[in-house]
């Protein structure tokens, strides 16, 4: 495998990508092309500015048309409208998650065994063997054309996994994963996750499409792709050691979104600070998230609340696993028919905005409410 990338050589290359943005912003003539850059300018700058380096004298004309043309507190807002649109949806399904872990008593504790480490090149080679495994046009076509001038692989301080950059209008898609992680099959999973994103960028590039992340699906192509290589590696008897573990890990997760949108859900005035934090004022859903803390006291790793609670990230993540999970196993139905109409889901909700964007591959509001497929997932493991 070709050596990675250097951080010096990540550097130089995001200085690259900036200077082709903003040269393609100071040329461009219409105010979608226009909203479409800064979307890739301005995530460029918070994430390197935070990571890497300052841009510094490297500003240009965007500077001034930010807060015009591409407002993250409208986009903030609007994600706001869709999660509340669908809140109904969010207490009930929460709730019955929460339920389905409760009365089955999911054993959080089990004595799974650690993931062991894993040679680098033998992860890149695993995901890409998962993803060709779908044996779909469009799937061979994005991970053949992936190579190491797309994927960076360095230590990072935010608090996060992996981060995909979508440069839209320079064609480019570069998948950031954090070395800090020990590199096992969680690195793994979240290279899998990152490249479901990258995908969905594919495939908007191929119809001139544009998503702000303004929606509460903007994680369910990935967190399909996640789950999906997680089922892979278990299914085909890879690290028998290990898999359940990491299985065991997703559902965590899964629970502690749950519960978290759970708490928003509930929440009747809500107060958001700059930092898309809701601020816990509510005394009444505070008193419910103790009462719920309590009679779930099997369970030790429920998130601390003190002062404040993210209102995008739990949901986005709870709904994205909890779809992926009811997507997988439709997936194994009819492979083929699931992944034409999974390519015609995807590219559709970010316009739609709706549920109703996923039943054409099984996804129903009732399908979910019934908790049908989770509680089999958790029983089988």
């Amino acid at each position: 495998m070709e050596e990675l990338k250097t951080i010096n050589e990540i550097k130089k290359d995001m200085k690259n990508y900036y200077q082709k943005l903003n040269y393609l912003y100071s040329k461009a003539n219409t105010k979608s092309k226009r909203d479409r850059l800064l979307s890739s300018i301005s995530i460029l700058d918070h994430i390197c500015s935070e990571d890497f380096f300052s841009f510094g004298d490297l500003s240009g004309d965007w500077i001034k048309d930010i807060k015009l043309e591409y407002d993250i507190e409208n986009i903030f807002n609007m994600f706001c409208k869709n999660a509340d649109d669908n809140m109904s949806l969010i207490s009930k399904l929460s709730r019955n998650t929460i339920n389905n872990f409760k009365n089955i008593k999911y054993p959080f504790y089990k004595n799974y065994h650690i993931c062991n480490y894993l040679p680098l090149d033998r992860i890149i080679s695993l995901v890409k063997e998962f993803y060709l495994d779908f044996g779909d046009d469009n799937i061979e076509k994005f991970i053949k054309s992936f190579n190491k001038d797309n994927l960076y692989i360095e230590p990072f301080e935010a608090n996060y996994s992996g981060l995909l950059f979508p440069f839209d209008l320079i064609k480019k898609n570069i998948i950031l994963i954090n070395n800090n992680l020990p590199q096992d099959l969680y690195f793994a999973s979240s290279l899998a996750h990152e490249l479901g994103h990258a995908y969905e960028s594919y495939l908007y590039y191929k119809r001139d499409l544009f998503d702000k992340g303004s929606t509460i699906f903007s994680e369910v192509v990935s967190s399909f792709f996640e789950y999906s290589f997680l089922k892979y590696i278990k299914d085909n008897n890879l690290y028998q050691k290990e898999i359940n573990n990491e299985l065991n890990v997703f559902y965590i997760e899964l629970f502690n979104d749950a519960f978290s949108s759970n708490i928003i859900s509930s929440m009747k005035n809500r107060v958001i600070n700059d930092n898309g934090e809701i601020c816990l004022d509510d005394e009444k859903a505070m008193d419910n998230a103790e009462k719920k803390k309590e009679e779930l006291n099997y369970y030790r790793d429920l998130p601390n609340y003190q002062d404040n609670i993210r209102f995008r990230d739990p949901i986005i993540y709870y709904i994205g696993k909890i779809i992926a999970i009811s997507l997988y196993h439709n997936y194994l139905q009819d492979s083929k028919e699931f992944m034409k109409n999974f390519n015609t889901a995807l590219v559709n909700y970010p316009r739609t905005k709706s549920i109703d964007s996923f039943e054409v591959v099984g996804i129903t509001k009732e399908e979910l409410l019934s908790g049908k497929v989770l509680k089999k997932e958790l029983i089988n493991l």
